[in-house]
C-alpha cells in the first residue's frame, strides 16, 4: 500500500521470481510512472487504491545505511490527504490471492483492513510504520498470519522497548499467528504459539539500507510458503542484505538468484550474526577519545548516537567523571585516572575515536589491547599509518557503518565466547 515500501518489495519480489501483483496509493502525477515499473519488474497488474492530495509524497531520508536513527521525513505530512477509490478497493479483495502483504502509511488503515476482511488469502502486514496503537489492528476481524516490525519501529520503542517477548505475547494467539521482529544488524526471531526461531543477520559492506526490510518481508512471505520458517528467515536475510550491497536492481536480481541456488539445509548453516535486542543494553563500550569541550565533538556524538540506537551501552569517561583541568589537586588527578581504569576494565569493547594523535586515547587502546579487549578505532579524519595503530585493533576504519558492523560482530564473538565457556 505505501508506495515506497511496495516499490521496494516490488523489486524483492521481481528478484525472486515470484508471481505478484500491486496495489497502491500516490497522487496522480505518480501513478503512470508507477505503473510502468511496476509492470517493467514482473507484476501481473497495478491497482490504483487511493490519491493523495496536499503532499508530494516525497521522503527525505537523514540516515541512508541505518547506522543510527534514520530520520525519515515526509514532506507536508500534515496536509496530506487520502482519498480512496472504494470501488477498486472492494473488488481487489474478492480476487483469489494466496498471501498479501500490507506496509501501513498515512492513510487511513481500517478502510483497507475492513476490505482485506472479504478475502481468503493470508494477511501479512508490516507494523513498523504507519501505527500508534495495536488496536488499530482490530479492523481485521480474523488474525492475521504474520505480523512483522522492527527495532526502529517507533510502536515498538514507546511500548515495548525493554521486551520483544512483551510484544509477542500481545499479539501471538491474539491478532496475528506468527510475529517476526527484525533486530537490523543482529539478526531476526520468529515467534508462534509453540516456539521461537532465530536467525543471524548477514553482515556486509552496504550501500543502503533503504528499503530493506521491505525486501526482507516480501522474501520471508514468498520463501515461507515452500520452505520451514526457519529457512525462510535465512533467504530473507541474505535477499535483505543482496539489496542492501548495491542500488543497481539487475545486480541485486543476481545476487539473490545467488542466494537462492542455496538448498534450504545449506542456506541455514550459512547463518550470520544474531544479537537479541534485550542482550545488548549489558553490553558496555568504553568510548576512548579526546571528549574535550574545546574539541570538535561532533563524531563521538555520532558514534554514541548510533550505538544508542542499537541499544548498546557507550560510556564516555570524561562526560561521567569530569574533564581534567591543568589546575587539578594530585589526589584529583589520581581519582579520575582510577575511574577511568575502573571503567575500562568493566567495558567489554573499545570503540577509539581518533580525531588527532591524543596521548590518551593511544594509550587507551594500547591498555584495551594488552588486557585482550576488543578494540576498534574510528578515524574519520584519516586512516593512521603507526603500525602499532594498524596492528593491534581488530578493526580501523574511516566509515561509521563498517565501524558499527564491526561492534557487532566483536559482540558476536563475546557471546559465542560465553556461550562456549
Amino acid at each position: 500500500m505505501r508506495l515506497g515500501g511496495i516499490i521496494h518489495a516490488a523489486r524483492g519480489l521481481w528478484a525472486l521470481k515470484a508471481a505478484y501483483e500491486i496495489a497502491f496509493i500516490a497522487p496522480s502525477y505518480l501513478i503512470d510512472q508507477v505503473m510502468h515499473y511496476a509492470l517493467a519488474h514482473g507484476a501481473s497488474r497495478a491497482d490504483v487504491l487511493g490519491i493523495v492530495t496536499g503532499a508530494p509524497n516525497v521522503v527525505v531520508i537523514g540516515e541512508p545505511k541505518e547506522v543510527g536513527f534514520q530520520e525519515y521525513e515526509l514532506l507536508l505530512r500534515d496536509e496530506y490527504k487520502c482519498t480512496f477509490e472504494l470501488a477498486t478497493l472492494s473488488s481487489k479483495f474478492k480476487e483469489q490471492f494466496t498471501d498479501i502483504l500490507i506496509f501501513p502509511g498515512q492513510y487511513d488503515l481500517e478502510v483497507v483492513l475492513r476490505a482485506c476482511s472479504k478475502t481468503k488469502a493470508r494477511i501479512h502486514i508490516d507494523i513498523a510504520n504507519g501505527l500508534r496503537s495495536l488496536h488499530e489492528l482490530d479492523a481485521f476481524s480474523r488474525p492475521f498470519e504474520t505480523i512483522i516490525t522492527s527495532t526502529s519501529s517507533p510502536l515498538f520503542l514507546g511500548s515495548f522497548r525493554d521486551s520483544p517477548e512483551r510484544m509477542a505475547k500481545e499479539l501471538v494467539g491474539k491478532k496475528c499467528q506468527r510475529f517476526v521482529f527484525k533486530e537490523n544488524r543482529g539478526g531476526a526471531r520468529l515467534f508462534d504459539s509453540k516456539s521461537v526461531v532465530e536467525v543471524g543477520a548477514q553482515l556486509r559492506p552496504i550501500t543502503h539500507s533503504v528499503g530493506v526490510g521491505d525486501c526482507f518481508d516480501v522474501a520471508y512471505v514468498y520463501m515461507v510458503s515452500t520452505s520451514d520458517v526457519v529457512a525462510a528467515l535465512c533467504y530473507a536475510s541474505f535477499v535483505a542484505a543482496d539489496y542492501a550491497g548495491t542500488t543497481y536492481v539487475d545486480d541485486f536480481k543476481r545476487a539473490v538468484q545467488d542466494s537462492l541456488s542455496n538448498s534450504p539445509e545449506a542456506i541455514v548453516r550459512l547463518q550470520g550474526v544474531r544479537i537479541p535486542w534485550e542482550r545488548r543494553p549489558a553490553i558496555h563500550v568504553y568510548i576512548a577519545a579526546p571528549d574535550f569541550d574545546f574539541v570538535d565533538r561532533t563524531p563521538i556524538d555520532s558514534i554514541c548516537e548510533s550505538l544508542r540506537y542499537h541499544n548498546f551501552t557507550p560510556h564516555r569517561p570524561i562526560e561521567e567523571h569530569g574533564q581534567m583541568g591543568k589546575d587539578l589537586s594530585p589526589t584529583r588527578r589520581q581519582e579520575l585516572f582510577n575511574r577511568d581504569v575502573e571503567l575500562l576494565e568493566r567495558c567489554q569493547i573499545v570503540v577509539a575515536v581518533l580525531l588527532y594523535d591524543d596521548p590518551g586515547t593511544l594509550i587507551e587502546i594500547g591498555l584495551a589491547a594488552a588486557a585482550k579487549k576488543r578494540v576498534l578505532v574510528f578515524a574519520p579524519r584519516g586512516a593512521p599509518e603507526n603500525l602499532m595503530l594498524t596492528q593491534l585493533p581488530q578493526l580501523v576504519t574511516q566509515r561509521q557503518d563498517e565501524l558499527i558492523d564491526g561492534v557487532f560482530r566483536a559482540v558476536a564473538e563475546l557471546l559465542a565466547h560465553e556461550k562456549d565457556g
